[in-house]
């Protein structure tokens, strides 16, 4: 029997309810999601939330239009480094109403929820995409391909581009 893919998801406190939403409806898909909100008084947050991260097969990251807090910058953080520790790690970006993708997240397709009407389709599309599943060519999509294609080239130049000063220093 395959053991049940773990999900850590991060969000924006102003959206705790629909990160809840989210929650249950991933748990009644089959699977195992990990949250602040499981925490109790006394835990040591900072290490239960790095644990539940290191655990985790895919980093979910809610996204909105508002400035992240502190604390939600170093989950953000903390997804990347889990993610360039193990690579097998999917990170998906859930970008909610008109938010661009913030340039760190650029590099992972992701899902955008602009209406209450888009969330069913919002779902599956995240659910095909936990699952390693094709993505279809939904207007959900946080960018088309080609949007994507063309971030990743401008990602690479810059690269490119940070190396090359490197060098001559």
């Amino acid at each position: 029997m395959d053991t049940p893919h773990r999900i850590f998801v991060s969000y924006p406190r102003k959206r705790q309810n629909l990160a809840q939403r989210l929650v249950d409806e991933l748990t009644t898909n089959g699977f195992i999601v990990w949250w602040d909100r499981q925490l109790t008084a006394g835990d040591d947050w900072q290490a239960a939330i790095q644990a539940a991260m290191a655990e985790a097969d895919t980093l979910i990251a809610l996204v909105d239009q508002q400035a992240a807090s502190r604390w939600q910058q170093t989950e953000w953080e903390l997804l990347l480094q889990n993610h360039w520790n193990d690579p097998s790690k999917r990170i998906i970006p859930v970008l909610l109403g008109r938010t661009k993708v913030p340039g760190f997240l650029s590099e992972f397709q992701g899902i955008r929820i602009e209406h209450r009407k888009d969330w069913p389709k919002a779902v599956a599309e995240l659910i095909r995409g936990i699952r390693g599943e094709s993505l279809s060519d939904s207007p959900l999509l946080a960018f088309s391909r080609e949007e994507y294609r063309e971030l990743r080239r401008q990602r690479l130049e810059y690269i490119g581009e940070v190396a090359r000063q490197m060098k001559v220093q």
